[in-house]
């Protein structure tokens, strides 16, 4: 017996129906007054030096510049930052690498 194989609408057809919009792009396009976009971070090599320069020293200094000038004081607590995988891995790399020099690990 040959699998099913669900017939599912194109991601155009989703869009032009106004479904599967996400939270971000409905921002974006309600609100793009409020989307601050085409900064960078530093880029750093594994010793922590900057080997690229940025906006920003660190993705940290972004998030709180954007938390201070970008959302109104009203809204501002409990926020949760989200980026991608690659981007907290660039951000927490120094950090791993430190921790292999001196012998520290998280495991206890």
């Amino acid at each position: 017996m040959a699998p099913i194989t669900p017939i599912l609408p194109t991601p155009a057809l989703i869009q032009s129906a106004g479904l599967r919009v996400g939270w971000l792009e409905k921002y974006r396009q309600e609100a793009p007054q409020r989307v601050i976009s085409g900064l960078s971070v530093a880029g750093r090599d594994e010793s922590n030096k900057i080997i690229a320069s940025g906006d920003y020293g660190t993705v940290d200094a972004l998030v709180l510049d954007g938390w201070q000038s970008a959302i109104a004081e009203q809204y501002r607590n409990g926020l949760v930052s989200i980026c991608s995988a690659e981007t907290l891995f660039r951000k927490e790399w120094p950090l791993y690498v430190i921790s292999r020099q001196t012998g520290q690990t998280t495991s206890g």
